[in-house]
């Protein structure tokens, strides 16, 4: 095969793996964690169950937490990899808040910020096209804000409102462009838990370039091989 046939058809590939890139972001939300699965299946699920509370109501620790943290309540690789949880704008030390289960209400282990003026902050460093996650009220219903951004900035806002009897608020979002980070935002609120984060990542547009040239460079390899023993036959 010519070179320049080759280079064609890997142009047409990148513009096929990137294509929609300029389009408009489109969101779809979940409130039942059921639909999101069927939407969105066999994702991981991070549910801060390997965490160490000793404290009555839970544990204190700082910010951020993620698969690299090493601190009094998470040893490194104890967080699924791909997603990183942080306070803001409040400083790192004592930034983050495990509560334990019992404690408002709750089943199992969930967390929060410490200091209820910070948000809590999602931000994922895969491709996410899709997060799903249980919210919790501390000690009133109240509606907040959740914010959702992409590369290029805010892709939606969805309000959202927790019980305070540990019955789970489900919140799910699937997103056509990547979803780089969740803000949730009290409004000056009571503190909202979270527990049981799933999140999707898939491979970078390059990813499927390379897989696409290895395929072209097979199939090459196929034909040049069928076309030798074509001669050999003919010989």
């Amino acid at each position: 095969m010519r070179l320049n046939t080759l280079l064609a058809r890997l142009g047409l590939l990148a513009a096929l793996s990137f294509s929609g890139a300029g389009a408009a972001p489109s969101l779809s939300y979940y409130n039942a964690r059921s639909s999101f699965n069927t939407a969105n299946p066999n994702l991981p699920v991070e549910d801060f169950e390997e965490g160490r509370v000793s404290g009555v109501q839970g544990e204190i620790f700082n910010a951020p937490l993620s698969s690299a943290s090493l601190n009094s309540v998470f040893l490194s690789g104890e967080i699924l990899p791909g997603v990183t949880f942080n306070n803001s704008p409040g400083a790192s030390a004592g930034g983050l808040f495990l509560a334990k289960p019992g404690y408002a209400h709750l089943f199992s282990k969930a967390l929060s910020v410490a200091d209820p003026s910070d948000n809590l902050e999602i931000l994922f460093s895969q491709r996410t096209m899709a997060v799903g996650l249980d919210f919790f009220a501390l000690n009133s219903s109240s509606s907040f804000d959740l914010n959702i951004y992409g590369a290029a900035g805010l892709l939606g806002t969805a309000s959202v409102t927790a019980r305070t009897d540990g019955v789970p608020f489900f919140f799910g979002v699937s997103s056509t462009d990547p979803i780089t980070r969740l803000s949730i935002d009290t409004l000056g609120g009571p503190l909202e838990l979270i527990d049981n984060v799933a999140f999707s990542s898939v491979p970078e547009p390059s990813c499927f370039v390379l897989l696409g040239l290895v395929g072209v460079l097979i199939l090459v390899r196929t034909r040049r091989q069928a076309l030798q023993t074509g001669k050999e036959i003919s010989a």
